[in-house]
């Protein structure tokens, strides 16, 4: 089986209507490549920690649409439709391709990852395992393990002691860290994070490995008025700095946070922050470029 791929290439300010067209046409969905919108981004400096130097030199004066049609479509009546709304003739490129089963050919690269006292398994190849498993649906997207990150908090995680805490789960994503608090013996896990896409991939992971916990959607400064005695956050440097003193305000007395996605070359500011602040080191952990740390207050 196959469809029809169509890109086409328009002025940036009209890539809105273009996309209404492609759906209007009946694409399957619509992909938009705008270089504008990368570079507001990397030009704020407010969490681009780590980024494909190649994005500095996109075309910014054009944006690039793609969607999927039937394999007969005629590309010819969306050219004139564009056209028609943009006012000047873009430029526009067809081709047939096969269509793969992503539902099961995706699933390849994906295997159980072993942390410590944790192992992460796809829902797929749940079984028996001898340690702690949390499983997660990779389909849904939002943190699956794979990357150094997550793997280290997971890591540091599994050495503490959780039987009666109060765990949270800061920029949850998939939940794969509460879920593992809840897993390891957590007294209860809040599940926080500003994209409903997250929250809803958070809330399958949780029903797929039976954990109950409180879930809660918009940001930490807003939302959460409790405190912890662990405190979970897989974000950037620049994030973790800007909520330092919001984290100190959520926890309890003798309280751990375990804190991730922070690059080598950012970790010694966020040390000097936390420190600032009366946090006390605790561990520190590399992999590749990325770092890892835990403190006690």
């Amino acid at each position: 089986m196959n469809y029809k791929e169509i890109k086409i290439k328009v002025k940036h300010e009209d890539a809105d209507i273009a996309s209404y067209v492609f759906i209007e046409n009946g694409s399957e969905g619509v992909s938009v490549i705008d270089a504008n919108d990368v570079l507001e981004i990397l030009n704020s400096k407010t969490s681009w920690d780590y980024y494909d130097k190649s994005l500095e030199i996109l075309d910014t004066e054009q944006a690039v649409i793609s969607g999927g049609f039937a394999e007969d479509f005629d590309e010819f009546i969306l050219f004139k439709e564009i056209e028609k709304a943009v006012g000047y003739s873009p430029k526009m490129f067809a081709e047939v391709r096969p269509v793969e089963d992503w539902s099961n050919s995706w699933k390849d690269s994906f295997s159980p990852m072993d942390f410590g006292k944790v192992v992460v398994v796809p829902v797929w190849l749940d079984g028996n395992y001898d340690k702690t498993k949390v499983l997660i649906d990779p389909g849904m997207g939002f943190g699956t393990g794979l990357h150094e990150s997550t793997g280290m908090c997971l890591k540091m995680l599994s050495r503490l002691d959780l039987k009666g805490k109060s765990v949270i789960d800061i920029g949850c994503g998939s939940g794969i860290l509460g879920i593992a608090a809840s897993k390891l013996g957590s007294k209860n896990t809040t599940f926080i994070d500003i994209d409903e896409q997250a929250i809803a991939s958070c809330k399958h992971n949780m029903t797929i490995n039976n954990v109950k916990g409180t879930v809660i959607k918009g940001n930490l400064v807003d939302k959460c008025h409790d405190n912890f005695d662990v405190v979970l956050a897989n974000l950037t440097a620049d994030i973790l700095i800007g909520l330092s003193s919001d984290l100190k305000r959520i926890l309890k007395s003798n309280a751990i946070i375990i804190l991730s996605g922070v690059i080598s070359e950012r970790k010694e500011e966020v040390i000097s922050k936390y420190v600032s602040l009366g946090f006390s080191p605790i561990e520190l952990s590399e992999e590749g470029d990325w770092v890892a740390l835990s403190f006690g207050i």
